[in-house]
């Protein structure tokens, strides 16, 4: 589906887009590592994760203000040319995540989720990685089936499982 198709769905079928946040659980009696959930969307349901622009029109290109070039004075020793005093400011990375241990994204027509570790009898929550579903209007109403894949360490190779959603048509309030 195009974007320009895909967001105007998104657009005019905004009261009906459902917010989803993915939990994994470990029922195993050991600590999972390295775990990857890959859940394959269906043709029929639409997520994603920050609400597009109104039919993804881009705005007018703003013109440019020139202005003027910077005077830099020179200082000539022996003939070189010595080099400015060297910026030394850094950017602010404390409020980088940079030891970020999980996370929940949407790639292509796919909802991956990962985590270095989570331990037996746990779950894992990820509020921050919240996304978007919508079905399109014309989807079959009820209960569905849709394609995932599991991985962790432990399981040494992807294994198939099957998540359920359930589809309702909302009626309007008379």
């Amino acid at each position: 589906m195009g974007s320009h198709k895909r967001n105007f769905l998104i657009d005019q079928n905004r009261i009906h887009v459902v917010s989803i946040t993915l939990t994994i659980e470990n029922t195993g009696l050991l600590p999972a590592t390295d775990i990857r959930v890959e859940v394959l969307l269906p043709d029929w349901l639409i997520a994603f994760e920050t609400w597009p622009e109104k039919y993804d029109i881009p705005e007018q290109p703003v013109k440019p203000i020139p202005t003027a070039p910077k005077i830099h004075t020179q200082n000539y020793a022996i003939g070189q040319i010595l080099a400015e005093p060297y910026d030394m400011r850094v950017p602010d990375i404390t409020s980088w995540n940079h030891k970020r241990t999980s996370a929940c994204y949407i790639k292509d027509d796919a909802v991956i989720m990962w985590a270095d570790k989570l331990l037996h009898k746990h779950e894992l929550t990820i509020e921050h990685d919240n996304f978007n579903l919508l079905a399109i209007p014309n989807s079959e109403i009820g209960n569905h089936k849709i394609p995932a894949r599991i991985f962790c360490v432990e399981f040494d190779n992807w294994k198939d499982i099957e998540l359920s959603i359930k589809i309702e048509n909302e009626q309007p309030n008379q």
